[in-house]
């Protein structure tokens, strides 16, 4: 499931009553003392974008001091809650020119299908050499029983090697 924070979200069911245990992804496009409402929207491991600050502007400029707070709910406070976090700049680039904002609107939807757990990689890992240890040895089991009984039925393999004399 996936969450958009906007500025009509007062009317907006809270996340854990549309999914109990939380969004696999939200977005805040508001920033600010919302971002922490994000946070707690998304369930542990999922992730948390922000993509603007318009909370943290008053008469149209933007307030340093807020802004840094947000940043600083969105980095640390979802990495000690649990959540991964990212955050997406919509510059003025694109609100002239929205066919780069289109391509990194698909790039943005796919933060939340992929993620590089290095556990998973790790328990992989060795799973795989387990199973491949085992099956190896299993193998090597078998084919030296076979070349046993094959040389106990024949009476056995005599291989000569011999060097010709490359001067005649």
């Amino acid at each position: 499931m996936v969450l958009f924070r906007t500025l009509n979200d007062e009317r907006r069911p809270s996340a854990a009553a549309v999914q109990p245990g939380g969004a696999d992804a939200t977005f805040d496009g508001l920033g600010g003392a919302g971002t922490r409402q994000c946070i707690r929207a998304t369930k542990r491991g999922g992730i948390v974008v922000g993509y603007g600050f318009v909370a943290a502007q008053k008469d149209g400029r933007s307030s340093m001091p807020t802004v840094l707070r947000g940043i600083a709910a969105l980095y640390l406070g979802a990495r000690v809650a649990g959540r991964r976090s990212t955050f997406y700049g919509i510059t003025r680039l694109y609100r002239k020119d929205h066919r780069p904002f289109k391509e990194d609107l698909a790039k943005l939807f796919a933060l939340q299908s992929f993620h590089f757990s290095v556990t998973q990689v790790l328990r992989g890992s060795v799973l795989g050499g387990i199973v491949l240890v085992a099956l190896g040895t299993g193998i090597n089991v078998v084919a030296a029983v076979l070349y046993n009984l094959i040389a106990d039925v024949v009476g056995g393999v005599e291989i000569t090697v011999l060097e010709e004399d490359p001067t005649r």
